[in-house]
């Protein structure tokens, strides 16, 4: 239901809404109607995560799944993302050199990552060995 639209409006005076109405002891839901506006299901998933207060997630999957593209293949090859933690994006990386490579380029990196965000969301990059870990953007 589009926002700003009480979820009981079109209802008859007196009547319970469809969703409140039981059926042998299910919820039965009323039938969603199309609205006739089609949008990418990369804005659907923003708006969704934003209803749930964390508007930021919708973004940060889309950066895990476009994470090549974004970085470019000679960065994307050096590092997987592993994950973040306040303000930290957490590179992983297969080997010492890699690592080396990451640690240089890291604010290369923070500027790619930032922009894509649209917003001075990670305040630093932290590359590590990835010891087995599964990185963030096969998923």
């Amino acid at each position: 239901m589009p926002a700003g639209i009480p979820a009981t409006a079109g209802l008859k005076a007196g009547s319970a809404p469809a969703a409140q109405k039981e059926s042998a002891g299910r919820t039965v839901r009323p039938s969603r109607r199309r609205e006739g506006k089609v949008c990418h299901v990369s804005e659907a998933l923003e708006a969704l995560f934003a209803c749930l207060g964390r508007p930021r997630q919708g973004r940060l999957n889309m950066l895990w799944r476009q994470w090549d593209e974004l970085l470019g293949e000679d960065l994307a090859l050096l590092g997987r993302p592993l994950g973040q933690k306040d303000g930290v994006l957490c590179i992983g990386a297969d080997d010492a050199a890699a690592l080396q490579e990451l640690a240089l380029r890291g604010d290369e990196i923070l500027e790619k990552v930032n922009a894509f965000m649209q917003e001075d969301f990670f305040r630093e990059v932290s590359a590590r060995l990835t010891q087995g870990r599964i990185d963030l953007s096969g998923l």
